[in-house]
């Protein structure tokens, strides 16, 4: 018997996917992995530094019950790709497996599902940590991971979850903010989109401030934040001051295992400042309502959103079922 799998190009991938439609699969996901439908093991974690490369690998599978899907995400991050500008820094593929016969349905770049399934991620953090209206909203660093988070939240304020009321980009390199702002005042007439020169103007007043950037040491002053802010950090090294961490009333990972290696919480982990007893919650418990999410409108908030493989898997289900029912993509026999 033969079987068939679709083989998806990155350009295939995001001609079959919506900025709304990513984020409601991902809100969805992350309430069924909430009420543990979903298996997630850590991802496992390669950093190349020790062989003296500015690169590192993971691999992310998941099991979606509520799919009935199996899957594993596997790339990294390139370094060389931020001095070449040939490629793009981060570098991925998914592969989808039916969970009881192991058929592998596709094989997709995941490149742009990486950013979307973090964007996905930030804005429902704002949805269920962030203030609730006519927020001010900063985004730091608008490579690809960026540029998928202000797009996700524009989304859910367009589908009515969140109101923004400004949202504000900065990055070292303003010709790329200028584009992306650009590009967003397209998508949505009417709303306020500025471009920011500096980290500290950007921050100032923000409800939200959403960290996407390669940067290796904190750089948000404790000082530039509001008491009431949410900090959602998407960097794999920390990007906050750690006293803002620590000055935090809840403390909000995605998935703990993962935390404790990567992100804004780990070298204070690491540190033995932060605990897992420290933890007001994961965000899939958040959002499946086993664990509140703010509570009141003076609350610090800094979540730690260093991406669920279960995201990407379940927006991918979405392209191949379409790829599928359009006829895109390159049908492949490996059996």
């Amino acid at each position: 018997m033969k079987t068939q799998t679709i083989l998806l190009t990155e350009e295939e991938v995001q001609s079959l996917m919506d900025w709304k439609t990513a984020v409601r699969i991902a809100e969805e996901t992350l309430r069924e992995q909430g009420k543990g439908s979903v298996l997630l093991p850590p991802e496992l974690f390669l950093s190349l530094r020790g062989g003296g490369l500015d690169s590192y690998l993971s691999a992310m599978p998941a099991y979606l019950g509520h799919l009935s899907l199996a899957g594993t995400k596997w790339g990294g991050g390139y370094g060389e790709n931020n001095k070449t500008g040939n490629l793009p820094y981060m570098m991925q593929v998914a592969i989808l497996n039916s969970p009881i016969t192991g058929e592998i349905y596709s094989i997709m770049g995941a490149t742009w599902l990486t950013t979307t399934k973090t964007g996905s991620e930030t804005a429902l953090s704002g949805k269920f940590l962030a203030q609730s209206d006519d927020l001010v909203v900063t985004v730091v660093g608008v490579g690809l991971q960026g540029r998928a988070s202000v797009s996700c939240w524009l989304a859910l304020d367009e589908l009515g979850d969140i109101s923004v009321q400004e949202l504000r980009v900065v990055d070292l390199n303003r010709q790329k903010s200028e584009q992306v702002a650009a590009a967003a005042r397209d998508a949505h007439p009417g709303k306020s989109i500025r471009v920011v020169e500096d980290v500290r103007e950007a921050v100032d007043g923000a409800h939200a401030v959403i960290t996407a950037t390669t940067a290796t040491k904190p750089f948000v002053d404790r000082a530039w934040l509001r008491d009431d802010v949410l900090m959602a950090s998407i960097g794999s090294f920390p990007e906050f001051d750690p006293q803002a961490i620590l000055d935090a009333d809840k403390l909000v990972v995605d998935n703990w295992e993962q935390n404790k290696h990567l992100g804004d919480f780990s070298q204070l982990i690491e540190q033995g400042k932060i605990t897992r007893g420290d933890i007001h919650g994961e965000l899939p418990e958040i959002v499946a309502g086993k664990v509140p999410g703010r509570e009141s409108s003076d609350e610090m908030i800094a979540a730690n959103l260093v991406g669920l493989a279960s995201v990407d898997l379940s927006i991918a289900w979405e392209i191949y079922k379409r790829a599928k029912a359009e006829e895109v993509g390159t049908i492949f026999s490996f059996l």
